[in-house]
């Protein structure tokens, strides 16, 4: 039995599930196929990677010298709440940063970032002095 698709996309990871549920929403009625392993049943007893697992730990970062890095960034995290809802999992969870400095070639970064950066970025930053 043969059967016919209009888009295939190999790996079902991050980048892969981004694809299929793009391709969902802009062709609703396209027949796509999404190849990969499917995430666990029970996260905590899988012994295994699994495409969320590697991405459990990551750091978004929405402070960036590059101007137009920054605005992507700050778009993109401005839409997880959304992508959350849609998708019924809670994954992002913001708990700020903090820059030490300790010599004179980085005291820079205690200066005030640019004004493209986000409002909670200009508050200041922290010089540890270690």
């Amino acid at each position: 039995m043969s059967r016919t698709y209009d888009h295939v996309i190999i790996g079902a990871g991050m980048m892969g599930a981004a694809a299929a549920r793009h391709l969902a929403m802009m062709a609703p009625g396209a027949r796509n196929l999404l190849i990969g392993p499917a995430e666990p049943a029970i996260p905590a007893h899988h012994t295994g990677p699994f495409a969320s697992h590697y991405d459990a730990g990551r750091i978004t970062r929405g402070i960036d010298p590059d101007p137009d890095w920054a605005r992507l960034a700050q778009r993109s995290m401005a839409r997880y709440g959304d992508i959350a809802a849609a998708g019924g999992v809670a994954f992002h969870h913001p708990v700020g940063a903090m820059l030490p400095v300790r010599t004179a070639a980085t005291a820079s970064l205690r200066a005030p970032p640019p004004r493209h950066m986000p409002a909670a970025s200009r508050a200041g930053s922290c010089a540890a002095g270690i």
